[in-house]
């Protein structure tokens, strides 16, 4: 973490240094190879102890957005479970989600290998929301730009944006227009707290960010042209 305040993260279960290991730094910082944390898709992610300032809360605005490269992205089977990809989580399966930025296997009958970009978040009255990509444009072993703008508790502000563009989508459960539940947990890279084994993101991340803010379209684009020969 290179903002003030400092909220360093702790890497669970990796294989340092990683060789011909599934998980761990890997990369030498070029086109072809570049530094990256790889993720197995089993027991790996990184826990940052929680604090309110990764609480959101009615009427707060946030930005999340990272640089992923899945490797097993599964085809979709039920809407609660078992085959996302989680990107960044603040919530416990099947309880609390202040907030979960993942990718969704594909329910188009494409089969494995391709997925929807997606967020949710469980509403202060139990209710789910969730708002999807509506053109299934995530595939395996590609890199991607990924970021989400939201204001919480005004559905109409939701916006996905790939490789530094806004995207298409909708929400596919509830529709944003309610408060967020909060909770103790902190923030997860790479799964939320409980998750099933085949919702552990498997695949690179070398970057993740959160903002309390929402982003603008130049902001997001400029962050991405910013970075995107690096990928």
């Amino acid at each position: 973490d290179l903002t003030i305040p400092v909220d360093n993260g702790t890497l669970l279960h990796f294989t340092l240094p990683t060789g011909t290991s599934m998980s761990g730094w890997d990369g030498n910082s070029t086109l072809s190879n570049p530094s990256r944390l790889k993720f197995d898709g089993i027991d790996n992610w990184v826990e940052v102890d929680n604090e309110s300032s990764f609480d959101f809360n009615g009427g707060s605005s946030i930005t999340l957005e990272a640089w992923i490269n899945p490797s097993n992205i599964i085809e979709y089977h039920n809407l609660f479970g078992d085959t996302k990809e989680i990107i960044i989580a603040k919530g416990k399966s099947l309880n609390t989600k202040n907030y979960i930025f993942d990718v969704v296997g594909s329910s188009s009958g494409s089969g494995s290998g391709m997925g929807d970009l997606e967020f949710l978040y469980k509403g202060s009255s139990g209710a789910f929301h969730h708002y999807q990509t509506t053109s299934v444009p995530i595939m395996n072993n590609v890199w991607y730009h990924t970021a989400f703008t939201y204001t919480f508790g005004t559905g109409s502000t939701a916006m996905l944006y790939l490789n530094g563009c806004p995207i298409a989508g909708t929400f596919t459960m509830g529709d944003g227009n309610s408060v967020p539940e909060l909770n103790d947990f902190g923030v997860k890279i790479g799964k939320e707290d409980n998750s099933a084994v085949s919702e552990e993101f498997d695949g690179s991340i070398p970057v993740v960010r959160i903002y309390n803010s929402a982003l603008s379209n130049t902001n997001i684009q400029n962050n991405y042209l910013a970075e995107f020969s690096r990928y």
